[in-house]
């Protein structure tokens, strides 16, 4: 669904369209050269690079949300991933935050993840409240890894996440279910039995 406040370029392409309007406009006006004219392409252009800059929409809160707990994961930060996630959060292995959470820690108490380039196949709202994301993560693992140095050196993996909308308008992580590893179908049972 279009939404101006998502991307810019719209207003852009608009500020530059009305470049020959406002010169046509002007040369048939001459006597008064009306200057103003020839600030609506900049009004538009930068009002949409305002717009889009200053204005965060859901799907962009949500966006950030992701890639600010893959970076977490890529940091090795389990205390910069536990602001994301929502208290109630469950998925088919972790029963609570809390057990998401200690897995985390002892997951990435290794030197482990070199980095992480996430990827968004779709993000879905389901109402005010709520909303679905797919997005890939493709793991390079650090050279000082066991996985890097025993197995692999990059993985791919697809997460399907359920994110809730809190009352501060923040978006927070309630599940995330494993899809994919390496192009295959997996669950968190798949990623646990792995030696990190």
């Amino acid at each position: 669904m279009f939404n101006i406040f998502e991307q810019c370029w719209t207003m852009v392409i608009a500020g530059i369209l009305s470049v020959p309007i406002t010169l046509f406009i002007r040369r048939i006006y001459d006597r008064r050269k009306r200057l103003w004219l020839m600030a609506i392409p900049f009004v538009l252009a930068g009002g949409g690079i305002g717009l889009d800059y200053f204005v965060k929409t859901d799907t962009e809160m949500i966006k950030e949300t992701i890639t600010a707990a893959a970076k977490a994961v890529e940091q090795e930060r389990p205390s910069a991933l536990e602001p994301l996630i929502c208290r109630r959060y469950r998925d088919s292995y972790h029963h609570s935050k809390h057990h998401l959470m200690q897995h985390c820690k002892s997951v990435l108490s290794n030197e482990l993840i070199k980095k992480n380039v996430t990827r968004f196949i779709s993000v879905e709202l389901a109402g005010d409240k709520k909303a679905d994301v797919s997005f890939t993560v493709r793991v390079v693992f650090d050279e000082r890894s066991r996985m890097y140095q025993n197995f692999k050196r990059i993985m791919f993996t697809k997460i399907a996440a359920g994110l809730e909308k809190t009352e501060t308008n923040k978006w927070l992580i309630c599940s995330a279910e494993l899809v994919s590893l390496d192009r295959r179908t997996a669950r968190w049972t798949d990623i646990v039995k792995l030696r990190w």
